[in-house]
Formats: C-alpha cells, sequence, structure tokens
C-alpha cells in the first residue's frame, strides 16, 4: 500500500506537477479498473464472489454507478481492438477523456485517424466529433482553426438587392 502525502501551501510550479501527477495516476487506474473488470466478466468470476454479474459487482464492492460500470466495461472491451489508442494512453499522449470517447466511434480502420485527430484537440472537441459520428466513421476533417465549420451562402435566384 503506498502513502499519499497530502500537504498544503505547495509552490505554484509544485502544486501543479502534484494535480498532473494525480490525475494521471487516477486515470491509469481507471484503465486498469477497466482491463480487471472485462477479465472477470469473461472469465465469469463475477459468479465466485455471488454477483450475478461483473455489473453488480461493480456496483455493490465498488459502489459505481452502474451506468459507470457498464462504460467501463465497454471500453476495455473496445481496446482489445484498438491497440495504437490503447497505447497512446499507456504513453501519456491522451487522456482518458479522449480515449473513452473514441472507443465509441474508433474501429481497426479509423483508428489511426482518431488517434491523430484527438492529439490535436481538447477533449471537449473529440467529444463533439464523436456525438457527431457513427461507429467506423471518420473524424471530421480540419476545417482551417475556425471553432465551427465554414458555412458558404449561394445567392438566391432571381432575388433583388433592394
Amino acid at each position: 500500500m503506498r502513502t499519499i502525502k497530502l500537504i498544503p501551501g505547495l509552490p505554484t510550479k509544485r502544486l501543479v506537477k502534484t494535480i498532473r501527477y494525480h490525475h494521471r495516476h487516477g486515470e491509469a487506474s481507471r484503465r486498469a479498473l477497466a482491463f480487471y473488470l472485462l477479465d472477470m466478466q469473461e472469465r465469469g468470476e463475477h459468479k465466485s464472489v455471488r454477483c450475478s454479474s461483473t455489473v453488480q459487482f461493480a456496483v455493490d464492492a465498488l459502489e459505481l454507478d452502474p451506468r459507470e460500470a457498464r462504460d467501463l466495461l465497454r471500453v476495455a472491451r473496445a481496446l482489445q481492438d484498438l491497440p495504437e489508442i490503447d497505447r497512446a494512453f499507456a504513453q501519456g499522449q491522451i487522456g482518458w477523456s479522449k480515449l473513452r470517447e473514441m472507443t465509441r466511434v474508433a474501429t481497426a480502420q479509423t483508428e489511426g485517424e482518431w488517434l491523430s485527430f484527438a492529439k490535436k484537440k481538447r477533449a471537449r472537441e473529440v467529444e463533439l466529433a464523436v456525438s457527431g459520428a457513427k461507429r467506423g466513421q471518420k473524424p471530421p476533417k480540419d476545417n482551417g482553426g475556425l471553432g465551427t465549420p465554414r458555412v458558404t451562402f449561394a445567392p438566391l435566384r432571381g432575388a433583388t438587392r433592394g
């Protein structure tokens, strides 16, 4: 067991470094939790601890929300077919939020494109792109750095200027 020291009043630089450190460790723990919950499910080990499902185990033993438990299982299952995304996360190139969102739509065929997209965008931008995509669809093309897609208007036929 590791002891975590909580030290108030850290100098700004050390405070930011400490926050980033603990944030990253929390994300790494989410990945490990997802992995082991899926292992439990695939091997039927939830029955050994008198639970009807792995989700029930996560709810009862870990006090997770059922939706979160199902999401962790979904992510872990998807990552089995997305080794580039999993590796990028392990190497700290992307965070958990981006990984979680990309696993909703990325496939083996589109994984590289989604990963490139995610590395250039903020988590919220990845979330928005995923919300408008279907599984297997490629990420949107870069629109020249504009926050929204470029919109053009065609003049109306027969319209007169007044």
